[in-house]
């Protein structure tokens, strides 16, 4: 009896737990870095993100810890129950306030409430130049 008591609950820990979105992001290999004609560095990825949820659900893509930046790419993207996106997405950054060859910042997928809770997905990724 005992025995099943404990598999109930971490059932229902790991069901209470589940993500009903789930984040990855590609760093485009083909080029590291490159200079638009405007002077401009860009570094493209490829968001992946895939709706667990039974419900559409809206999201907005933001950055975190990359200053002075703008995308080329949609950032406001409504995904049906089951649904997998993959959007590319293009950042821009002027090269005179880039301090670092190598700079680390946050993809973010924001949400309103999502089955009654906030919901936020954070993926680690890294701007390049030079």
């Amino acid at each position: 009896m005992f025995v099943c008591i404990v598999i109930v609950a971490v059932m229902t820990m790991q069901f209470m737990s589940r993500t009903e979105l789930e984040l990855n992001v590609v760093r485009d290999r083909a080029s590291l870095y490159r200079e638009n004609n405007m002077g401009l560095i860009e570094n493209t990825y490829t968001l992946i993100i895939m709706n667990k949820s039974q419900a559409p659900v809206s999201v907005n893509i933001v950055i975190r810890g990359l200053r002075y930046t703008s995308f080329i790419g949609t950032t406001d993207i409504t995904l049906g129950a089951g649904e997998l996106v993959k959007p590319p997405l293009t950042i821009t950054v002027n090269p005179s306030k880039i301090e670092q060859k190598i700079t680390p910042f946050e993809f973010i997928v924001e949400t309103g409430k999502l089955n009654q809770r906030p919901n936020e997905l954070k993926h680690q990724s890294t701007f390049i130049y030079r």
